[in-house]
């Protein structure tokens, strides 16, 4: 056979194999599988929404460890503070104080929960739980994909396409588009890092698993004679050796000769994880530090900056936050808004450093910052 005329025949076949296998362009099979980049990011229409990949997401958020972290990082430092109730002035009742109190507290958890869920599918949803009074009682979460927005932007159908108004559903939405009626998810920018991440994971599993346990290259000599061993005796060396453990020795003579296999490792592994981990934590808007990282080349200063920065982030999230409770849950309570308390984002430190000159140029009482640290 003239292995001249098999051997690109062999080869186009072998690549043949790999376009149908990695969905290649050039692959006539793989055409139908092609979406443009527009059709999932963008959207063809004013509701439309990518159900797949917030549901990827969602799963993401669910076995990832660097999602869920980011994710719970925000939710926790926004409200680390807690709620407050304000009066707008001192005629406002305590009962009607009281009975604000007594919403937030009951639906402080729930509340929480609804800002995870806009983070993650770009809007969190809540039914109104109503008194006989007409105020809300208490909100019960509706997961993001099973209610649709209508074109209006204010009705509501689930699952069953029941249709609500905004009297009936609590809706937050952080990040709204402008030829959208949903939000934007912060994850789904990052949803590609994340599963790249992911892969890499595993790699590196696998490499240090390969690597990690120390293989060797056994040569048996021949004897002054010239011979060789037996296959019982390369059987016998062979059982031997697959017995050998971390905390054996190897002892021979001088008829078998043992090199170590695969001295390097895995060579770059930190260079991918911070790679991969940093695109993630920018992408979800969450400082590096704040996962409780290090990053090579992070100083002080540039760690200061991105706590300044997160600070703005977290600060805009409660602005939402608490327009969307004054206006969505407080209803019918007049006189009173309730404000979430700065989070506890400042050190001992950095405290003792700005309260020291306030306190003595007479800034500020000791009861205004006792006041501004939320410990009144």
């Amino acid at each position: 056979m003239d292995m001249k005329f098999e051997l690109p025949r062999l080869v186009t076949r072998i690549l043949s194999r790999r376009e149908e296998d990695v969905g290649s362009p050039w692959s006539s099979r793989a055409a139908g599988r092609y979406r443009p980049f527009s059709s999932w990011l963008i959207g063809t229409g004013k509701t439309s929404r990518d159900i797949s990949r917030l549901r990827e997401c969602w799963q993401l958020y669910l076995t990832e460890g660097i999602a869920f972290a980011a994710i719970q990082t925000v939710v926790a430092t926004t409200f680390s503070g807690g709620w407050e109730i304000h009066a707008e002035s001192e005629d406002v009742p305590e009962e009607t104080k009281l009975i604000a109190r007594r919403v937030i507290d009951r639906n402080a958890l729930t509340l929480q929960q609804l800002f995870r869920d806009a983070l993650i599918f770009g809007d969190g949803f809540a039914k109104k739980n109503k008194a006989k009074n007409g105020h809300v009682y208490s909100l019960e979460p509706i997961f993001p994909l099973d209610i649709e927005i209508q074109e209006d932007g204010i009705t509501f159908k689930d699952k069953d396409r029941n249709t609500y108004t905004l009297e009936e559903i609590f809706h937050l939405q952080l990040f709204p588009r402008s030829d959208n009626v949903y939000g934007i998810s912060v994850m789904l920018p990052a949803l590609d890092t994340i599963k790249r991440k992911r892969e890499i994971d595993k790699q590196v599993y696998e490499g240090v698993k390969r690597h990690g346990f120390r293989k060797y290259h056994v040569k048996l000599k021949p004897d002054q004679r010239g011979r060789y061993p037996d296959e019982d005796t390369i059987s016998n060396i062979e059982s031997k050796l697959e017995e050998l453990e971390s905390r054996n020795e190897i002892i021979t003579t001088d008829l078998i000769e043992i090199s170590p296999l695969d001295t390097r490792g895995v060579p770059d592994v930190e260079e991918y994880l911070t790679y991969f981990t940093d695109l993630i934590a920018t992408a979800i808007l969450v400082p590096f530090e704040a996962l409780g990282l290090g990053q090579r080349g992070s100083t002080y200063a540039t760690a200061k900056i991105r706590a300044v920065f997160f600070r703005n982030i977290v600060q805009f999230y409660k602005d939402i936050i608490t327009r969307a409770v004054n206006e969505q849950l407080l209803v019918g309570l007049d006189g009173v808004y309730a404000r979430l308390r700065e989070p506890h984002l400042s050190t001992r430190q950095e405290n003792i450093a700005w309260i020291k000159p306030l306190l003595e140029y007479d800034v500020l009482t000791r009861e205004e910052i006792r006041e501004k640290l939320g410990l009144l």
